[in-house]
């Protein structure tokens, strides 16, 4: 195989990268099919799984957070079960089939389902599929950054005064932060922040994402989340002093952190 790479042309290797990353996003799909079957049989409260992310954790030894991106992509875009046992196709099935013949892989997906649920619920009936059709669109071209940004410009058209009072309360109802305390004694931090606290931190961990200089130690080879988790604390720390998140009107989120 290495031997075969090796006299290939750069065009060769290039669309084969291309078709190998088609082929991944297809297998994906696949493997969310299989998920949403079992969810579907509620195998994962039969095997005594809290939910279907505490499944999909155990079985494919990903992160708790992994796992839950994975099952709430089964929840939108998998094949659904009615109430007599029918098959119903899914919350985004445009979305849905892009992602079967790996058009768009996951991440794109995710942005796709985000925006249409974040149209103010009053124009989401009329808008939704709409957007999902426009967003989806260029997501063949466009990475999912560049996609999130069309999508937050389509949001802003639609809604140019921003959520009513009564939408503000539902979403701050909505918004919350759980810390969970792990076995290996890390931890998992989860939750759902207001527009103006997820851009405070979104600032902070952009810049912790920055590589350091390259010294005695070599190059800095961490992946942008190994960077975000590894940095010293003070970040977090002055955060936490000025009281950003989750006190503050920035950032009126529920607080909690479970035992286990």
């Amino acid at each position: 195989m290495i031997e075969q790479v090796a006299i290939r042309t750069d065009a060769e290797l290039l669309a084969g990268i291309v078709e190998s990353e088609r082929k991944i996003c297809q297998e994906r799909y696949r493997q969310l099919a299989v998920l949403a079957e079992l969810n579907a049989r509620n195998t994962a409260g039969t095997l005594g799984f809290r939910s279907l992310s505490s499944l999909i954790a155990m079985q494919l030894r990903c992160t708790p957070a992994e796992a839950s991106k994975r099952a709430v992509a089964v929840e939108r875009f998998g094949a659904r079960r009615g109430l007599t046992g029918e098959t119903l196709e899914p919350i985004y099935p445009a979305t849905a089939a892009a992602l079967a013949t790996g058009e768009v892989g996951p991440e794109h997906a995710a942005v796709i389902a985000d925006t249409v649920e974040a149209i103010p619920a009053a124009d989401r009936a009329e808008h939704a599929g709409s957007v999902e059709t426009t967003l989806l669109e260029h997501a063949r071209t466009e990475n999912p950054h560049t996609l999130r940004l069309l999508g937050k410009r389509i949001l802003a058209h639609l809604d140019p005064d921003g959520p009513s009072p009564d939408e503000q309360r539902l979403q701050q109802s909505h918004r919350r932060v759980t810390l969970t305390p792990l076995d290996d004694s890390t931890g998992l931090l989860e939750g759902r922040l207001s527009p103006s606290c997820r851009a405070i931190w979104e600032a902070v961990l952009t810049s912790l994402a920055q590589r350091r200089p390259e010294d005695a130690l070599g190059p800095d080879i961490r992946t942008v989340p190994q960077r975000t988790t590894t940095p010293s604390k003070k970040p977090a720390a002055a955060s936490s002093q000025q009281r950003i998140c989750p006190t503050t009107p920035a950032c009126p989120a529920s607080w909690s952190s479970p035992s286990r």
